[in-house]
């Protein structure tokens, strides 16, 4: 279109310009609502949506219930959260929470349905995820019901290595992959042993389209420290790619937002631009630079981590760098993304460090 043409076009259907303008400003803002709806334990929610106002809801009211499909549920209590499925004759839950939240959850849980808890799954053996399953067998004693307490090989070495006062485990699963039924449903569970501690699960409520993996990603932010606290960066990319290997729909991280498959790809794309950006400041800032003998090599090795940050951050997608934890967690992330890169892809990253 040449510039005569595009002015007449403009000054002759000012009115349609504004319209489709207006039409697209619109659907922009009705998809946004749509990806975010007030909670709710009677209907359904729809794959990509989220709850509307989650962090502030779940410390004005005493609950956050919110149905993920016929049978599941997602419960959030202040912190934290766990996931629940309804059977015919029980319920199964997934982590007891912690800290008083446990007694919440099962009032919670008794808005949904009149039967009892007769199954608990241990995710990983964190306290703030499993702290409180005394209260769970309690209950169930309360309700004559010999509680199911299922758990990976893992988990239950690190209740028995750090002597943990919990429950122990009835039954337990297989690691790195195993299953268990709870009535009808099936349920895989999946231990990497290198993302968040050794025994961080995977749990995949088969034919639901639900996973329970907490401390694993918050949706739509950054990872916390170290990846939260992986062993490496390829124990977190492993178990993304299981994600995307498995047909699921809703995610439960045990802290933050329902997730999505979107938001798996995400971390993806985070990790994929941060390595790009880290490889390319490692050519530019070479190590042997920053060398100063009159210092102590931690200075001038995190002088180093700093600058090689601040360089990448020039790399990194807006959508990122905008997040209001980047600044607090990029620098970190870089250096973990150093030690992987130098640790396991090139001896020759940092050999002036030896």
């Amino acid at each position: 279109m040449t510039r005569d043409r595009w002015q007449r076009g403009l000054a002759f259907e000012p009115l349609a310009f504004l319209t489709a303008l207006v039409m697209a400003c619109s659907a922009s803002v009705a998809a946004q609502e749509a990806a975010e709806v007030p909670p709710s334990a009677v209907k359904a929610l729809a794959p990509g949506q989220k709850i509307a106002g989650y962090d502030a809801l779940r410390f004005e009211q005493p609950y956050i219930i919110q149905r993920l499909t016929e049978r599941a549920y997602f419960l959030a209590v202040e912190t934290n959260n766990l996931t629940f499925y309804v059977g015919d004759e029980g319920v199964l839950v997934f982590d007891p929470l912690s800290g008083r939240r446990a007694a919440i959850a099962l009032q919670a849980i008794a808005t949904v349905t009149d039967l009892p808890v007769t199954a608990l799954m241990y995710s990983h053996s964190h306290l703030d995820h499993i702290g409180e399953a005394s209260v769970f067998v309690a209950a169930a004693k309360k309700n004559g019901v010999n509680l199911r307490i299922i758990a990976s090989q893992a988990t239950l070495a690190e209740i028995e290595r750090h002597g943990k006062p919990v429950p122990r485990p009835t039954e337990i699963v297989a690691t790195p992959e195993g299953e268990f039924t709870f009535e009808e449903l099936t349920v895989k569970v999946f231990t990497n042993g290198t993302r968040h501690s050794v025994d961080a699960s995977t749990a995949y409520l088969l034919g639901e389209g639900v996973v329970h993996a907490p401390d694993f990603f918050v949706p739509g932010h950054l990872p916390f420290e170290n990846f939260d606290f992986s062993l490496d960066i390829k124990g977190f990319e492993d178990d993304l790619a299981l994600l995307k290997r498995l047909d699921w729909q809703f995610f439960n991280d045990g802290h933050g937002n329902i997730g999505s498959r979107q938001d798996a790809l995400f971390q993806q794309e985070y990790i994929d631009q941060l390595r790009a950006a880290t490889l390319a400041g490692l050519q530019a800032l070479p190590f042997a630079d920053f060398i100063d003998p009159t210092r102590h090599p931690d200075l001038y090795s995190l002088d180093w981590v700093a600058k090689l940050a601040e360089a990448a951050k020039k790399e990194m997608d807006p959508k990122f760098t905008r997040l209001e934890e980047f600044d607090y967690l990029f620098k970190n992330h870089v250096m973990f993304m150093i030690v992987n890169i130098s640790y396991h892809q090139s001896g020759m990253v940092v050999p002036q460090a030896e």
